[in-house]
Formats: C-alpha cells, sequence, structure tokens
C-alpha cells in the first residue's frame, strides 16, 4: 500500500476532541475490514475493541481506535 494510501486513510480518523465515540461502521473502514467481517466479529466477542450499542447502532471509541492504530497523539 503506498504512504499517500495510508496517508488518506489516516486523515479520516477524526480526533478523540472531534468526535469521542463513532460508528463501528466507521472503524471497520479505518481497519481495513469489510461490513460483514466487523459485525461478525462483534456477534463472536472478538472484534479487537471495545463496542457498545447507542440507540440501534454500534460505537467504539475514537481514543481505542486511534490507540489500536498506533495513533496516540490525537
Amino acid at each position: 500500500m503506498s504512504s499517500m494510501v495510508v496517508m488518506r486513510t489516516l486523515n479520516r480518523i477524526p480526533t478523540v476532541d472531534e468526535q469521542p465515540i463513532m460508528v463501528a461502521r466507521d472503524a471497520f473502514r479505518s481497519m481495513h475490514m469489510s461490513d460483514t467481517t466487523g459485525y461478525s466479529m462483534i456477534s463472536a466477542g472478538t472484534f479487537p475493541l471495545n463496542v457498545r450499542r447507542v440507540g440501534g447502532r454500534w460505537m467504539v471509541n475514537t481514543a481505542d481506535l486511534r490507540r489500536y492504530l498506533g495513533l496516540d497523539n490525537g
């Protein structure tokens, strides 16, 4: 994967101040994971981030996603 593609992917991840929690589907994309795989992992309890149900949607903490991706500074 070229560095340009990586930078475009990382630029889409909000900071914790901008968006403290995010829809799990957006996290899947940041992790280069299909929706099917992500939701299957959530159902199986194997998704690598904590998820919670908020108003019918699965949500993840932005800080957890940034930490998982090695972006601790935002």
